[in-house]
């Protein structure tokens, strides 16, 4: 089961709360009510809830650069599934780091599940 967390001024959502296996991208937006202006890290972590409900880690096949993207009011993207040829069917976490000032890193993060 999906569990959605309590909405944030900052947050990460995803357009759908499942998926298929054979779907290409999962859509997702980032929502800052905040009225600060932040910056992200566009190398997505993606990690697959265990039977315990510990979360591990997704290995990517895809190569991102090191520079943060502005992120306003609100910023929209996808994941593509490509990335994570090793897939199966579970619970998985989504997750971006933001960049809150020069010290302060945060990641928002966002449940899905992803079907035969």
């Amino acid at each position: 089961m999906v569990v959605q967390e309590e909405q944030a001024p900052l947050r990460l959502e995803m357009s759908q709360a499942q998926y298929t296996i054979d779907d290409g991208a999962w859509e997702w937006q980032i929502v800052n009510e905040t009225g600060e202006s932040y910056s992200m890290l566009y190398a997505p972590l993606l990690e697959q809830q265990q039977s315990d409900g510990s979360w591990q880690e997704v290995p990517c096949q895809a190569g991102f650069c090191g520079v943060e993207d502005p992120v306003q009011e609100m910023m929209a993207g996808s994941a593509l599934a490509e990335w994570y040829p090793d897939l199966q069917p579970g619970i998985y976490r989504l997750s971006y780091r933001i960049s809150i000032d020069t010290e302060t890193k945060e990641y928002v993060s966002a449940q899905f599940e992803i079907v035969e």
